[in-house]
């Protein structure tokens, strides 16, 4: 009996909405295996990470409850071949490096292009 293929998930959690949108799409432009998961808020990230094998979280720093730093550490712990990229718009100095020293893979910063997203995703 053949096994259905698994395709990878990404679960993108992002407040802004407009930046959802368009991280989503560039996600659709670049993928077309990849089943793109959007939540809405951190409850639905675990509730993901809970079903199923997440390949990638997408996550913004600035959240409510735990910052995107934060979030990455709890998914590293929990789920450590989930690869985790933070976005942000904040200037604060050193905040990739902490990203880093939480367990995320990728950090960038906003407005980014596809070029990163694409080779994030390679």
């Amino acid at each position: 009996m053949a096994t259905k293929k698994q395709h990878p998930v990404i679960v993108l959690l992002e407040r802004d909405l407009q930046i959802q949108a368009v991280v989503e799409r560039m996600l659709a432009l670049l993928t077309r295996d990849c089943r793109i998961i959007t939540a809405r808020n951190q409850p639905q990230v675990f509730s993901q990470l809970a079903k199923r094998s997440v390949t990638l979280l997408i996550t913004n720093y600035d959240q409510v409850g735990l910052n995107g730093i934060q979030l990455a550490d709890v998914v590293k712990r929990g789920s450590p071949a989930t690869r985790v990229l933070v976005i942000t718009g904040s200037t604060e100095p050193d905040l990739e490096a902490k990203a880093r020293a939480a367990g995320a893979d990728f950090f960038l910063y906003k407005p980014f292009t596809l070029q990163p997203i694409e080779a994030i995703l390679r």
